[in-house]
């Protein structure tokens, strides 16, 4: 009995250890798979797997571009969130079950970004991040046309029915298509050629060759981000620190 014990300790061990002892993935493959879910226009999951990838202090640069691409993507829900509901608003239908969803869905993107902008402002000069390879979903001119049909009473009334019936496709593809619209735009401000792009593709195929980062950019960018929702209590924190970050002398060289 002892000597069959033995036999299939011996057989199991080594399994199990090994099972054990598996390296955690490395962050810029887990990097690179978020980004490869942005290219392909998956904006939620991309943001969910960026929302796995531990960081852990201080930061490298590529736990810092983990950072920035979160920053990025929060920003896009957040800015189609608020837009929507402020279209809804204008429409009477803020209190429509699916407004309540999206006023719970701004709260949340809200609460994210507040975070990752401390963490960002946090780096201060040990920030690493000045090139990045950007990964975009596709956006053309028809999708910039798109968004401004989520205006029409048209368009959101059947959005609001839909959800109360239970079907929330039209709700979250509004959202969706928002989203990757503010996405696009946000990430354009890196445009770096002198001659401007004719279309919004040739923007993102600059970006996708990499283009340089500075930090004073991005901070910018935040204090007009987190001044969407300035009666959010992280939000306003934060943007009085980036406010006194960015008037800083030297700031924005």
């Amino acid at each position: 009995m002892l000597a069959l014990q033995c036999l299939v300790l011996a057989a199991v061990s080594p399994v199990t250890w090994a099972a054990e002892s598996q390296p955690v993935a490395d962050p810029i493959v887990l990097l690179d798979a978020a980004k490869l879910e942005l290219a392909d226009g998956r904006l939620r999951q991309a943001n969910e797997a960026l929302a796995e990838i531990p960081l852990t202090p201080p930061l490298d640069y590529v736990g810092e571009e983990v950072l920035f691409q979160r920053l990025l993507l929060n920003a896009a829900f957040l800015s189609a969130t608020h837009f929507l509901l402020v279209e809804l608003e204008h429409n009477e239908l803020a209190e429509s079950t699916y407004g309540l969803w999206l006023a719970e869905e701004r709260a949340g993107y809200a609460d994210a970004l507040a975070a990752d902008g401390e963490d960002y402002l946090a780096l201060a000069a040990s920030s690493q991040l000045d090139f990045v390879r950007f990964r975009l979903p596709l956006v053309t001119g028809e999708h910039l046309a798109d968004t401004e049909l989520y205006t029409d009473p048209e368009i959101l009334s059947p959005a609001v029915t839909n959800w109360d019936d239970g079907r929330e496709g039209l709700g979250k593809g509004l959202v969706a298509g928002q989203a990757r619209v503010a996405l696009v735009l946000a990430a354009a401000r890196y445009y770096d050629l002198p001659q401007a792009a004719a279309t919004i593709e040739e923007v993102a195929v600059r970006l996708r060759s990499g283009v340089p980062v500075e930090r004073p950019a991005v901070l910018e960018w935040l204090v007009e981000i987190a001044a969407l929702v300035p009666l959010h209590p992280g939000l306003a924190r934060l943007t009085a620190e980036l406010s006194s970050n960015v008037s800083e002398p030297g700031a924005s060289e």
